[in-house]
């Protein structure tokens, strides 16, 4: 409903304490391993307002700033 949500990314997350670093580094890390092709599973918990949705979309953006926005599609077949 708001658009400023495009505008989340790791470098202005607002980081207040250890435990928010901690987030912060392990979502870096989680996007980086996308980008190395690793299958991440992952979720987000927390209570409103701390900053899930803010390090969704910067993991969003990680992975499209440093690959250039492209997609990469991995097609499988089943042959039985």
């Amino acid at each position: 409903s708001n658009f400023d949500v495009f505008n989340h990314r790791f470098e202005n997350f607002n980081v207040d304490n250890v435990a928010e670093k901690q987030v912060l580094t392990r979502c870096e890390n989680m996007a980086s391993k996308i980008i190395n092709g690793e299958i991440v599973h992952s979720v987000l918990m927390g209570k409103t307002g701390r900053g899930k949705t803010h390090l969704a979309i910067g993991i969003m953006y990680y992975i499209f700033e440093r690959t250039q926005y492209q997609k990469k599609i991995l097609v499988t077949k089943n042959v039985c």
